[in-house]
């Protein structure tokens, strides 16, 4: 590679221009594309299917659509990048300045992915929370309205703090900062989660059992199951990005950096195709519909 010598990479995801072995990079690759064509296709099935069968009736509804197309955008962009990035250490003709833009342009299509699904679990987890708190209100229709608010304002958010690393923050604070930011959404989220769960907890113990309660009673019921689904979609993420992050802040050379921590990425990537797998397992009304389409569509 043409100034191989001089080549000084400071990414969170390439921290050493060395940081390369060919046959693992090969592999890395393969199972990239592969997952990232499953990932766009079922992504893509269940935004079609919520199209046509009307299924967005409550704010959770508007959040996890949401999810699904940020899902469709990691295996469009984050995923090709990442392909390239470790194809191209490979390559000869690749110079210093070109490596070096397509390692920023995949780090910030990472953190993109990354930050914006961990900020969407996190609002899915406040949604959980108030449907547990106050169901009734929770089915008012500006509830829908702030949910959509919220969703926008994800995107923007993320879009911003994107654009701020690239442009403004120094490199030397970007690692403390995406910590920081980290830190916050994770604490959130187990917050958020601990207090849903005390909320059934309470409510187990607490009903009564009279004909008055039976309608919030029948919300509740709902609403603790769903709380259950979206809890796997909080834990799969955070048992996919945790070790991705840890080897992030710890940068370890030698075979962490050029081979354990390909793959660590790779699959933390691997939430785009997980999430809406969990999607259809664990919702009914979903199968339902996709299966529906599906036999009067042929």
């Amino acid at each position: 590679m043409d100034g191989e010598i001089n080549c000084k990479l400071t990414s969170f995801i390439l921290w050493e221009e060395s940081s390369r072995h060919y046959s693992n990079d090969v592999i890395i690759c393969t199972v990239n594309t592969i997952s990232a064509v499953f990932a766009l296709f079922c992504n893509l099935a269940i935004i079609v299917t919520i199209k046509k069968k009307n299924l967005i009736q409550t704010p959770r509804d508007i959040l996890i659509g949401s999810l699904t197309l940020l899902d469709c955008i990691v295996p469009l962009v984050a995923k090709p990048l990442f392909i390239a990035l470790r194809m191209s250490l490979h390559d000869d003709h690749v110079t210093c300045s070109r490596l070096q833009q397509l390692t920023k342009a995949t780090e910030l299509a990472v953190m993109f992915g990354c930050g914006c699904s961990l900020t969407h679990i996190v609002l899915i987890a406040g949604d959980r929370y108030l449907a547990l708190r106050k169901p009734i209100k929770y089915r008012r229709p500006r509830t829908k309205k702030v949910a959509i608010t919220f969703a926008c304002t994800c995107w923007a958010i993320w879009s911003l703090i994107v654009i701020i690393f690239d442009k403004i923050i120094p490199r030397r604070f970007e690692n403390f900062l995406r910590i920081f930011i980290a830190t916050v959404l994770l604490t959130s989220l187990v917050f958020l989660k601990v207090k849903a769960f005390l909320i059934v907890y309470r409510f187990s113990h607490t009903l009564v059992h009279d004909r008055n309660s039976l309608k919030v009673e029948g919300l509740t019921e709902r609403d603790r199951k769903v709380l259950i689904d979206t809890t796997f979609i909080s834990i799969i993420f955070m048992l996919l990005f945790i070790p991705t992050a840890a080897l992030i802040v710890i940068r370890p050379a030698g075979i962490y950096g050029n081979v354990v921590f390909p793959w660590s990425l790779t699959i933390t990537l691997l939430n785009s195709l997980l999430n809406p797998m969990i999607h259809v397992w664990r919702n009914r009304l979903l199968r339902r519909a996709m299966l529906d389409l599906l036999t009067t569509e042929h």
